[in-house]
């Protein structure tokens, strides 16, 4: 995914996130400082994607 840096309405700085393959496609707003603790919360592991272990019958 690609992503850019533009303003929002109040001045904040928003971090746009867009699939790389469509450029000129939509974009998810993510204030800054919401993105930052993401990409920090991610480094961390707190959002590992792996699938749970089936429970034992």
């Amino acid at each position: 995914m690609g992503s850019g840096e533009r303003r929002g309405p109040g001045g904040e700085r928003l971090v746009l996130v867009r699939d790389s393959k469509d450029r000129d496609g939509p974009a998810l707003a993510f204030p800054q400082p919401v993105w930052r603790r993401f990409v920090a919360e991610v480094l961390r592991g707190e959002h590992d994607l792996r699938p749970a272990p089936a429970p034992r019958a």
